[in-house]
């Protein structure tokens, strides 16, 4: 199994990926984000369901994320043309990875790792695919510097 990275879909446009199928990637970065910063460490999606994300906690506690659940006309659409569009990556990747997972059997299965800015600290997700549901559970999290800052603090350490 590989890991993901996502970003968040950024309030600045310009930061934002330019082709579709990777600007849907950053709306599945976005829930983990919101999750993740709301206290959630599980997600559960069920698009027939009234609010299809609900967010619990480690006690199985309910959280509010500010992130807005979808519109009715597109929850069908987001296991599909969301989820598994970004578990499977590139376009041009996705029906050998389809195929192959399919061969053998494997579960729609991946993870995905959200690094939050602000907070510099990565979310690492569990996301599990079903026909109908989807479940993203908090597996760990791990510090987080942006490449810049990086570069800027082993640079300033080189020159000490």
């Amino acid at each position: 199994m590989f890991t993901t990275r996502l970003y968040a879909v950024r309030e600045d446009r310009a930061a934002n990926f330019a082709t579709p199928w990777r600007f849907h990637t950053q709306f599945v970065g976005a829930v983990l984000l919101w999750a993740f910063r709301a206290g959630a460490t599980k997600i559960e999606y069920q698009p027939d369901r009234a609010e299809p994300f609900q967010y619990t906690d480690e006690q199985n506690n309910s959280v509010s994320s500010e992130f807005e659940q979808p519109p009715t006309q597109i929850r069908d659409w987001i296991i599909k043309s969301l989820f598994i569009n970004t578990m499977d990556g590139h376009p041009l990747l996705r029906p050998i990875r389809r195929f192959v997972r399919r061969c053998l059997g494997l579960p729609r299965r991946c993870t995905l790792s959200v690094p939050d800015y602000e907070k510099q600290i990565e979310s690492i997700w569990l996301m599990t695919v079903e026909q109908q549901s989807a479940t993203f559970k908090l597996t760990g999290t791990k510090p987080y510097l942006p490449r810049g800052k990086q570069h800027r603090e082993n640079s300033a350490l080189i020159r000490c």
